[in-house]
């Protein structure tokens, strides 16, 4: 009978294959987007005036019983669409190749801890049911969600005296810094807790924002309330500090 390291160590490696599954499904996703037919179609049909006439690897694209014009039209719209919708995939596919990489990284028994700690709802994480990243600084878990979704969750099984942490002028850049009741958490703490929070938010483009300044808002939980029927997960907040940090 497979052991209990045996059983472990299978489950993670389905993890890690349906991340890799969904890193090729991402990735012939924003090949099509970015592939540019919409838009050379457009240009062709402006150019010759024959939706009858379109060359065979667009006829696909193209609706014959609809007029030159709502066809230059529609293949424009698609266009403008996929340009945009490839924006999101690229980030997608960023979040989900470093979460495959700290898969890999950290191994299976990592991997099974936090299993373990999510069905358990030992982590904040778990508790709240959510999708999102940890990041350990000694006895202290900082937490940023996947979504604004995920980031309201978190906020709301937060713990009075829990920081919520924010990226001035950096929408969603939201993150719980979890510690005990009376534990005083450091500059030095707080700075690394706010870089990483940077690097999670920029996600690739951190490399190039480095020399850059950001403003870490840093809140008692207690002092954060979600705006009612927000969708985009704002908040208001106030006895608020500011930290300036270089990155």
């Amino acid at each position: 009978a497979p052991t209990e390291a045996m059983q472990t160590e299978a489950k993670w490696k389905k993890a890690i294959s349906k991340k890799e599954q969904a890193l090729v499904r991402m990735s012939e996703e924003l090949a099509l987007k970015t592939s540019g037919q919409h838009r050379a179609l457009g240009e062709w049909l402006k150019a010759n005036g024959d939706v009858h006439a379109v060359p065979v690897e667009w006829l696909e694209l193209v609706d014959k019983d609809k007029s030159l014009s709502w066809n230059i039209e529609h293949a424009f719209h698609r266009a403008k669409e996929n340009e945009r919708k490839s924006e999101g995939t690229k980030a997608r596919i960023a979040l989900v190749a470093q979460e495959l990489e700290d898969l890999k990284k950290n191994g299976p028994r990592k991997f099974d801890t936090e299993a373990r700690e999510k069905k358990a709802g030992t982590s904040l994480l778990g508790r709240a049911d959510a999708k999102g990243r940890r990041h350990t600084i000694g006895d202290l878990d900082v937490y940023v969600g996947k979504s604004a979704a995920d980031n309201l969750a978190l906020l709301r099984k937060a713990q009075a005296f829990d920081l919520w942490l924010h990226l001035r002028d950096q929408p969603g850049s939201h993150a719980i810094l979890r510690r005990t009741r009376g534990r005083n958490v450091t500059d030095q703490e707080l700075r690394e807790a706010g870089t990483w929070v940077i690097e999670q938010t920029t996600g690739k483009r951190a490399r190039e924002l480095a020399g850059e300044k950001f403003d870490l808002l840093i809140v008692e939980c207690r002092y954060v309330r979600p705006i009612k029927g927000d969708k985009l997960g704002r908040v208001n907040y106030t006895n608020d500090r500011v930290m300036s940090i270089k990155l």
